[in-house]
């Protein structure tokens, strides 16, 4: 930048408007759905629809994707969806609502299989609730893709979401399990890494570049 010249920061979070995309308010939605719910039935919505290691390796599979709409905390929907509402429309709107949902699964199904794993070295059944992991996903995919926008603070987007991982980690001292779901975050950086490393090499390859999907928005 020329010396003397004026620096600009574009803001990554946009003003109100803009957070009701189409993807980001159908999982709201789902949550909200699975949160009511819950309340209303919590012992058919745990058997059925929570995350159960032995369950899912005799068949029902189908938890690895509805334990994600499944909350038993008012507090924990809450934060979810604000998380949603924001970071994930943020994304969103600029990958467009297939590669949104990609990463969402992405995370969410990643976070489960290692929960599962988890409950399989130590041995003990635990039931995992509620779309943790996939927000932690969109965290680790927005605070590498918009690195360098500035919050509304005025701070860089990828330092606020070193901070919410470390709020997560230090939460999670008192029951480690729940550290699985801040691992999501690591989903989704090293997800977003791994397509672009391929995009890069797939566009040197002689072969025209495909169409910028999880472009890089820093």
């Amino acid at each position: 930048m020329p010396y003397g010249q004026e620096q600009r920061y574009e803001i990554a979070i946009q003003p109100p408007a803009m957070y009701f995309t189409r993807g980001a308010v159908t999982f709201i939605l789902l949550m909200i759905a699975g949160y009511v719910l819950f309340c209303f039935s919590p012992k058919i919505m745990e058997e059925l629809f929570a995350l159960h290691p032995s369950a899912v390796l005799h068949g029902c599979v189908w938890q690895l994707a509805t334990y994600m709409f499944v909350d038993e905390s008012g507090m924990s929907l809450v934060w979810n969806c604000i998380c949603v509402l924001i970071i994930g429309s943020a994304l969103e709107r600029e990958w467009r609502t297939r590669s949104f949902v990609a990463l969402w699964f992405v995370a969410g199904l990643s976070c489960a299989l290692i929960w599962i794993a988890v409950s399989l070295v130590v041995r003990k059944e635990f039931v995992g609730f509620s779309a943790a992991g996939a927000v932690y996903g969109l965290l680790g995919a927005f605070g590498l893709a918009f690195r360098r926008r500035r919050s509304f603070f005025g701070i860089e987007v990828q330092y606020v979401v070193l901070a919410f991982v470390a709020i997560g980690l230090i939460m999670g001292i008192t029951d480690r399990i729940l550290w699985i779901w801040v691992a999501g975050a690591g989903v989704g950086y090293l997800y977003l890494k791994v397509i672009w490393r391929l995009r890069e090499g797939f566009s040197t390859g002689g072969k025209p570049a495909q169409q910028p999907r999880f472009k890089d928005l820093g």
